[in-house]
């Protein structure tokens, strides 16, 4: 683009991946033609080097079966199929105002269309939620928990754990949306008691943007939201298949599906490295940017039970005009706004003036976090 850039927006999508992972993507698109279509050889190879990926996500995730895990599109169309794919009408589903749109939309939808009853769990003043409050929200007929691991404004981890046993002991279903988390922290579907497991694969999974995917746990009757080709028995034209084709309508994306097998390789074999790396950027900028005046981060004030990702206001500066000054004439790419995730807002004091967000990988420097700073100082 002409000029040395500083990303710091990792949490919209990772700009830096591993080397492996550009590799496979080329190559895939030179030697791969299209998973399940027929039974060529090469149709053969392209159905086992997706198979390969299956395996390698159900490893990072504690997926005992591979073919439970389906490739889609995003975690958005993940999260629309699950939800729309099991509610319905005199069901009653629980999330939380701190879920992103693609969890909070599709709660919208069926409540409209379908008459189902949802439930936004509120946060505290620093975004925080009591598992609890999901005890407490429960009735007879609620079939569904829903809600991220970590969010997208104040990088705040929630106990999943703790959420997912009382799911489970209520006979409920726990949907998982780890846009912000697969990659970062650790998840276990089996430890975790997480019966559906959205993700996208271009975010802290190194990968690139037009793939994500589901996870389903065995015995659940959802209904696909999209249906087409390559869901099996072309002549009965009802026919609804098992997990991974009941979500695989259609042509999907082998050189998308290549480089996730390539980039969850590498973050099993760096893992300790990738967390490390996480928890010293998240320490650093947190008392870096507490010795700034006119700035104020959102969320969990200390860097346990958070990612790094971090949003800011100010009662000194215009974030708007802030976020405007580091990309035009510094060259740190940011974002601001609300982030798709509106309702929080609310209860955070900022739904006036939206949040200056600083979202950082495993690829960034503390030296890119001095240069922020010193750009903040120089507005």
């Amino acid at each position: 683009m002409g000029r040395e850039l500083i990303y710091m927006n990792n949490a919209a999508t990772t700009l830096k991946k591993p080397d492996c992972v550009y590799k496979a993507f080329i190559d895939a698109a030179k030697q791969y033609s299209n998973m399940g279509r027929g039974a060529s050889l090469l149709s053969i190879e392209t159905s086992k080097a997706a198979f390969n990926a299956r395996k390698s996500v159900a490893a990072l995730f504690g997926i005992k079966n591979p073919l439970r895990v389906g490739f889609m599109k995003n975690a958005t169309e993940a999260l629309n199929t699950g939800i729309y794919g099991l509610l319905n009408a005199g069901d009653h589903v629980i999330s939380t105002v701190s879920d992103h749109n693609a969890v909070l939309r599709p709660l919208a939808r069926v409540r409209d269309e379908k008459g189902v009853e949802v439930t936004l769990l509120p946060v505290d003043a620093l975004g925080r939620i009591c598992p609890g409050d999901f005890t407490k929200a429960l009735k007879k007929n609620t079939k569904m928990i829903v809600m991220s691991q970590a969010s997208n404004v104040t990088g705040n981890v929630f106990d999943i754990k703790a959420i997912g046993t009382i799911a489970r002991d209520h006979g409920a279903w726990f949907f998982l949306d780890t846009a912000q988390s697969a990659g970062i922290l650790d998840i276990d579907v089996e430890r975790d008691n997480i019966d559906l497991m959205a993700f996208t694969a271009h975010k802290h999974l190194f990968a690139f943007q037009g793939l994500g995917g589901l996870y389903l746990r065995e015995g659940i009757p959802m209904k696909p939201l999209i249906v087409g080709g390559g869901m099996g028995n072309a002549g009965d034209l009802s026919y609804m298949p098992e997990m991974p084709e009941l979500v695989e309508a259609g042509t999907q994306n082998m050189p998308g599906i290549a480089a996730l097998d390539a980039s969850v390789r590498f973050i099993m074999e760096n893992r300790d490295a990738i967390a490390g790396k996480e928890e010293e950027l998240t320490r650093y900028f947190l008392e870096k940017i507490g010795e700034k005046d006119g700035l104020r981060v959102l969320g969990e004030p200390a860097a346990q039970n958070r990612i790094a990702v971090f949003s800011l206001v100010s009662e000194k500066y215009s974030i708007l005009d802030l976020a405007s000054y580091l990309d035009r004439e510094k060259g740190i790419e940011t974002r601001y706004g609300m982030h798709c995730a509106p309702l929080i807002h609310r209860f955070l004091g900022s739904d006036d003036t939206g949040t200056l967000r600083i979202s950082l990988c495993f690829f960034n420097q503390k030296e890119e976090i001095d240069a922020l700073l010193d750009a903040v100082d120089s507005f």
